[in-house]
């Protein structure tokens, strides 16, 4: 019974091309061969050396590292680096077409361009004709309207005291009155008419004054009290005292006081009445 390597091995030598493929596969592991044999002996040189070189001690290594910084400490610090960067002459050192020194040397070199004419010789619609074009003479006329502005207007306005009336603003004037009149809402004339219609006469007030009842009007120091006292005084009776020193007047019922006046018999003069 043949295992699977054995049958291969026979497949293999019973193809027409087997004993062929057979021969390229030896020389080929041969070739890997003599390739893996190089690489050891390479290997084995190299652990020669390994094993033969010096070791540095830690005070070797302490002087190396001691050489390496004062080296690193002899390197310039980041501003000043940035500084000698800034500085450097690029006028005559760096001249190398394309280079950063020499587009900043061109640069520098560049003429003013505040200098520079306008339009002078751009084309249309480059900034520079634009405001070659758009700035000077506009501005220039501007001035001279607002000069002329200013001459009609005058010191404090003094020149727009005899500016005539337009017709056409008389709409206009109008509306803004209608505006403000429609937000106030005042009375309508039909209205005010009626309001007036309602207000007395001079002679209604006159007459509504002297037919008053002033029976109803009590209170001291008033007119309607005054009224009401003097029809008193006029209308009703009065009985002067026995000693003849005052005089009494009676309400309109002829009974009920109302005030009294002091009297001089011999000097035939009366005091203050006291029914106010």
């Amino acid at each position: 019974m043949y295992g699977a390597t054995e049958k291969a091995a026979i497949d293999l030598l019973d193809d027409a091309n087997g004993l062929v493929n057979i021969h390229d596969t030896v020389d080929t592991v041969a070739a890997n061969m003599v390739t893996t044999m190089a690489d050891v002996a390479a290997v084995h040189v190299h652990a020669a050396n390994i094993e033969g070189a010096t070791v540095p001690d830690i005070a070797d290594l302490t002087t190396a590292v001691a050489a390496v910084k004062v080296v690193t400490d002899a390197l310039p610090t980041l501003a000043v680096a940035v500084d000698a960067i800034w500085d450097e002459d690029v006028n005559a050192a760096h001249q190398t077409a394309d280079t950063a020194g020499k587009k900043l040397d061109d640069a520098g070199a560049a003429a003013d361009p505040w200098t520079t004419a306008l339009p002078g010789a751009y084309g249309a619609g480059t900034a520079g004709k634009i405001v070659g074009d758009n700035i000077n003479a506009p501005i220039a006329t501007v001035d001279t309207v607002v000069d002329g502005i200013a001459t009609q207007v005058g010191t404090a306005g003094a020149g727009l005291t005899a500016v005539p009336w337009n017709a056409a603003w008389d709409t206009e004037v109008q509306s803004e009155a209608t505006d403000a009149l429609n937000a106030y809402d005042p009375p309508t004339k039909t209205e005010m008419d009626a309001g007036f219609a309602a207000v007395p006469t001079a002679a209604a007030n006159v007459a509504a004054f002297l037919d008053h009842d002033y029976t109803a009007h009590t209170t001291a120091n008033t007119v309607g009290k005054f009224f009401n006292a003097l029809r008193t005084l006029v209308g009703h009776k009065s009985i002067e005292n026995e000693a003849g020193t005052s005089v009494s007047y009676k309400a309109t019922d002829d009974t009920t006081e109302s005030g009294t006046m002091s009297w001089d018999e011999a000097g035939k003069t009366r005091g203050r009445y006291t029914g106010w």
